[in-house]
């Protein structure tokens, strides 16, 4: 058998077999052209269908995509590699209008760590974006101190994350404060020390 169209041979991989009658007998490019042709022409009545069957078509469509992953993934596939450049700098465009956006999401649901990266339920970013410690405006960034509740954290400022950071771990402001005092003392003691000396 041969396409009634362009007339090449027909096989199981350039046609659909289950079409026996006579004036299916075309492959799959020509009913490919066929079909656009006919959609092209008839706009209104595919928009008329559509609106009559709209539920159907969408719960068909939907069925068809659970029967189907790995269909859906290669085209997805297939598609990404034809369009890289067009869809990455949609994408580039898209980032640079929307980053405030990007960022306010990214600040409210991501903890950073040096090597990696975990989705937090965080608390609510200051509406003033004062910190939450010392009242000041500037960048801040999220202290939380238990891994299991995100919710229990601070918005601080980089100073006060520092700061929080260091009580944490043991190192405490009065700590800071006596060994301030031991080495003004030290320096005040080798000052007196050198001015007997010269």
């Amino acid at each position: 058998m041969k396409c009634r169209v362009c007339g090449i041979e027909l096989t199981e991989t350039n046609w659909y077999p289950a079409c026996r009658r006579k004036s299916d007998y075309i492959c799959k490019t020509c009913r490919a052209k066929k079909e656009k042709e006919w959609r092209l022409k008839n706009k209104e009545k595919r928009k008329e269908y559509y609106k009559r069957h709209r539920e159907k078509i969408l719960e068909y469509a939907k069925e068809w995509r659970k029967r189907n992953p790995e269909k859906i993934r290669e085209y997805m596939r297939r598609y990404y590699l034809k369009h890289k450049e067009k869809l990455l700098e949609k994408q580039r465009k898209w980032y640079r209008e929307n980053k405030e956006k990007v960022l306010k999401y990214e600040r409210e649901n991501y903890i950073y760590y040096e090597d990696y990266v975990i989705q937090a339920n965080k608390r609510p970013y200051p509406s003033n974006g004062a910190c939450e410690l010392c009242g000041e405006k500037r960048r801040l960034s999220y202290h939380h101190w238990d891994n299991g509740n995100f919710k229990l954290g601070l918005w601080l400022c980089p100073h006060c994350h520092i700061l929080a950071e260091k009580t944490e771990k043991g190192i405490t402001s009065e700590k800071y404060l006596r060994l301030k005092a031991e080495m003004e003392a030290q320096e005040l003691k080798a000052s007196e020390l050198r001015s007997k000396w010269t």
